[in-house]
């Protein structure tokens, strides 16, 4: 068995980001009876959470919080 997936994008600017995602998964099973399933499988892949996101345009927020260690002055 193997799996590959080769993922293609376009790159755009001002804000820098990726568009236009495609992913391609090949997927070698060691059973041909398992490839009867891919429609089974497909309709899992359709309600997986983390591609329903990606589908939807989530709203997402960036916080940076920065801390460095306090220096000591001698007395």
């Amino acid at each position: 068995m193997s799996c590959k997936a080769t993922l293609e994008c376009d790159s755009l600017q001002n804000p820098s980001r990726f568009d236009n995602i495609h992913v391609v998964i090949e997927l070698e099973v060691d059973d041909p009876a398992l490839l009867e399933r891919q429609a089974t499988l497909e309709r899992a892949a359709d309600h997986c959470p983390v591609g329903n996101t990606l589908r939807s345009l989530p709203q997402v927020s960036v916080e940076l919080r920065m801390t460095a260690p306090q220096v000591v002055q001698p007395a």
